[in-house]
């Protein structure tokens, strides 16, 4: 069989050649033989005679250069791995059966690249239909992790004295690399302190078990001194990871203060609020993240939800799931661009604002986030759950090409959402309104005391014109509808000693016009219509409501805000011969108006009864000498068409607010309905408990 020959290895190199684990991984920096011991440790496998080995390497050319060399020919001192007459090689095949005593058939060595870091089919890495029992690869750190899986696939031979295997070398690379986070390497780990780390998997009911040993050119007596020497001047990262053998992240990155033992933690609690931030995609991938501070200031990014392919149905479901478990939010930070799904999570009452898109100082705020207080913690950390942000803030880069030093604009999602919560926590919108605890409560518990939708007995058409422009009421009808558009805070009778006013503020195309109704004498809401409606079918629900509603006098009074389809409205009401008060406030007036309902709301003069209309009252924010919903800021174009509840409620409160109340002890106060919550708040009743 040949000469024998002898190699003179090191512990760790003898403890690679040795492990029986399921995976093996051998890393270290720079002239750690790692390609000798891949080689080596299939050369020992492949004497087993039923073995069939495959060496592989990402690049079929690198397998000629490293894999082939290091077996044939060997390294300066190093001798070649397979001796003349000890192995038959078939180059067309790509494969050698070694030979032993007496030319006995012994085992089998493949080799192949495995193509492209995106190639992912097996018939293309050159495993289709073959089952091997051992895979050594050279340079995992090359290949993509799915293309690792597809390796460990096809590893299912084994035989008395043989395991099935996958092994391999690499250079150390950055933490969240798929091999750092498979074998259990933190960047803390170092080849001295922590030579070897074992760790275990369980895949379809069995447990493998992986090893990595950890190895730094210091180690390697045989390397010569000018060698040495010339590892010596590397310096950052290259001395950190090729030098030192320490999977650390690499130059250049933006986050280089993230630290994984530092910041990424699971921490308890208690906390004090909570935000969502989201940096929306839909072919791309979505980032959510949420966010609990605790009563320090501190933000723990607690759950994240990171995919592609999601509607924006299912992005509200889960923000919605997180305000029930975490209690209400206090902000959904999104990115600005998300025009449809920030509708969408308005709809359902929750408290959106637009995120902040100022990447370079947003970056500035991330960064002094990680760094410590006076009591040593850092603003903020991330659970461990967070997978895929966490990998993606270790691998978000500066583009070395960019001369305006910007990030490079590639799996950013996770980085891009904690952005908008920082920049939105570190300089939060001036709000308008401070929410009382008992007001939120009263919300909370107010139950309408009917729910349902208005039906004329002609379609709308000309016969609906001429029946409400001669006030016959008995052609309305109200029907009871779970989901209704209209709820009333009253029983739904007619009352000609009422003194109803309503106002409306409309919105456009696809957005919620809403329609509010109150009593003049006792100052209290009686109801609200909600839905997306056009302007001229808005205008039929409003005279129906203001002719079934009206007093001895009349029709109740109807005021609109005089945005554009707000004039469409008017005009349309007054074809019908209801004429129509238009509301078109400059700024200061605005203003004014939206600070007289604040007023009330403090004082109770106003009672609300919907938490939709509190969530979006969290929304308003000053904007230098303006007061306007969040989302508008900055945003001239959506102003004149923009509609919410608090528009209703102002226009509302200004027609009401000078009329003198009156508090009817003979008006029903039905339990569970506003009058009943509302004196129950008065007498100290109804107390919020704690948040969460």
């Amino acid at each position: 069989m040949g000469s024998s020959i002898n190699f003179y290895l090191e512990p760790k190199q003898i403890s690679f050649l040795q492990a029986a684990d399921d995976e093996v991984l051998y890393s270290g920096g720079f002239g750690g033989g790692k390609t000798l011991m891949v080689c080596l440790k299939a050369f020992v496998r492949a004497q087993h005679p039923r073995a069939v080995e495959v060496l592989c390497r990402a690049v079929e050319a690198d397998v000629h250069d490293t894999i082939l060399p290091t077996l044939f020919e060997g390294n300066g001192a190093t001798p070649a791995i397979l001796q003349p007459g000890c192995y038959i090689w078939n180059k067309a095949r790509k494969w050698i059966r070694l030979l032993g005593p007496g030319q006995m058939p012994l085992g089998i060595i493949r080799y192949r690249g495995l193509g492209a870091h995106n190639q992912h089919n097996l018939e293309k890495m050159g495993f289709r239909g073959q089952n091997v029992t051992g895979v050594g690869i050279d340079q995992v750190e090359e290949i993509s992790s799915k293309q690792y899986n597809n390796v460990l696939g096809r590893v299912r031979v084994t035989d008395e004295g043989l395991t099935r295997q996958v092994y391999g070398s690499a250079n150390p690379s950055a933490p969240s690399h798929f091999l750092a986070q498979r074998f259990g390497i933190r960047s803390s780990h170092s080849p001295e302190v922590t030579p070897e780390i074992v760790t275990t998997l369980e895949a379809n009911g069995r447990k493998n078990t992986l090893r990595a040993i950890l190895t730094c050119p210091a180690e390697n007596p045989h390397l010569p001194a000018d060698y040495l020497a010339r590892l010596a001047s590397y310096t950052g990262v290259e001395r950190l990871r090729y030098v030192l053998g320490r999977w650390v992240a690499s130059e250049g990155i933006v986050y280089d203060n993230f630290l994984r033992d530092t910041h990424v933690k699971d921490r308890p609690g208690p906390w004090a609020r909570a935000i969502v931030a989201i940096d929306d995609g839909t072919s791309k991938p979505a980032a959510m993240l949420l966010v609990l501070i605790d009563n320090d200031g501190r933000r723990h990014y607690a759950e994240e939800c990171h995919r592609a392919g999601m509607s924006d149905h299912e992005k509200v479901m889960r923000v919605e799931a997180w305000s029930h478990k975490y209690g209400p939010l206090d902000a959904v930070v999104v990115d600005p661009a998300a025009a449809a799904l920030k509708l969408s999570l308005s709809r359902v009452g929750l408290p959106v604002f637009d995120g902040r898109n100022e990447v370079r100082p947003g970056i500035s705020v991330v960064r002094s986030g990680l760094d410590p207080g006076v009591d040593g913690d850092p603003g903020w950390t991330i659970a461990e759950r967070c997978v895929k942000t966490i990998g993606e803030l270790e691998g978000y880069m500066w583009d070395p090409n960019s001369k305006d030093e910007k990030p490079i604009k590639r799996d950013d999602h996770g980085p891009d959402a904690i952005r908008y919560a920082e920049q939105h926590l570190y300089a939060p919108p001036a709000l308008v309104f401070a929410i009382d605890p008992d007001m939120e409560a009263v919300a909370k518990h107010a139950q309408a005391a009917w729910r349902g939708t208005l039906v004329h007995e002609h379609p709308i058409g000309r016969e609906m014109d001429m029946s409400l422009a001669a006030g016959r009421w008995r052609d309305i009808t109200l029907e009871r509808d779970a989901k209704g558009p209209l709820r009333l805070w009253r029983k739904p009778v007619r009352d000609l000693t009422a003194k109803i006013n309503i106002f409306v503020s409309v919105g456009h195309g696809q957005n919620q016009s809403h329609l509010v109704m109150a009593d003049m004498r006792t100052k209290q809401i009686t109801g609200e219509f909600v839905a997306p409606i056009t302007p001229e079918r808005l205008s039929r629900v409003a005279a129906m409501l203001a002719l079934y509603f009206g007093d001895e006098d009349g029709q109740a009074s109807v005021g609109v805000m005089a945005n554009t389809p707000g004039k469409v409205f008017a005009q349309s009401l007054g074809q019908i011969g209801y004429g129509a008060d238009l509301w078109e406030p400059d700024p200061k007036e605005f203003a004014e108006a939206v600070g007289m309902l604040r007023a009330a709301w403090e004082t109770r003069a106003f009672a609300e009864p919907t938490a939709q209309a509190i969530a979006t009252a969290r929304q308003y924010v000053y904007s230098g000498s303006t007061i306007m919903h969040a989302s508008l800021v900055g945003d001239m174009e959506r102003r004149g068409q923009y509609a919410d509840g608090i528009i209703a409620r102002a226009g509302l409160w200004r027609a009401i607010a000078g009329q003198e109340y009156s508090h009817d002890p003979g008006l029903e106060h039905l339990p569970g309905t506003l009058g009943d919550l509302r004196e129950r708040a008065k007498a100290g009743l109804i107390r919020t408990g704690t948040r969460r």
